[in-house]
């Protein structure tokens, strides 16, 4: 992705959100923080982390020195602490910084949870997901599952049928 399409993204129609982050961003210490905004997108099929662009639409570029040459230990760390696996990318305009982050969907059917609460984006903020949102989680589990135990169990029938010659010999 390029500054020049992220200055483009609408935060409520392109799962992005964006912080100027000048110097640093919080980590762990709130909602909304690196793992806050993690647990959130990837409650909601991904999305993206963008530090060093103006929020207001269409994004100005600041810079920004977070995370600056410790990239690949916050993706460390988030995975440790999240089991999601994000990717970094830095991009500059100039001398200005941009860190974006791609946060992946969470796995099927597992919900994520930041201080024991399943975060999801609703307006400015990262609230509790309701349990409406939790359900279709656990239902994708079950679908999953299902769906895999009926291709075992057709394909072992599959293999217990009699060959077409077999059919032959009997009447």
């Amino acid at each position: 992705m390029t500054i020049s399409e992220l200055k483009q993204l609408k935060e409520s129609e392109d799962k992005v959100e964006f912080k100027e982050a000048k110097s640093q961003y919080a980590y762990n210490s709130s909602r909304k923080s690196v793992l806050g905004y993690t647990v959130a997108f990837a409650n909601e099929k991904g999305g993206y982390l963008v530090f060093g662009l103006e929020d207001a639409h269409p994004h100005t570029v600041c810079g920004s020195k977070a995370y600056e040459g410790r990239e690949g230990q916050l993706e460390q760390n988030v995975y440790r602490d999240t089991g999601v696996r994000i990717e970094t990318e830095v991009l500059f305009e100039g001398i200005n910084r941009v860190l974006v982050i791609k946060i992946p969907s969470r796995p099927v059917g597992k919900p994520l949870y930041f201080n024991d609460v399943p975060l999801m984006r609703v307006g400015d903020g990262l609230d509790r997901m309701s349990k409406k949102c939790i359900s279709p989680s656990f239902k994708n589990k079950n679908q999953t599952f299902l769906l895999k135990y009926a291709k075992e169990s057709a394909l072992s029938i599959w293999m217990k049928l009699p060959s077409k010659d077999e059919r032959k010999l009997c009447p």
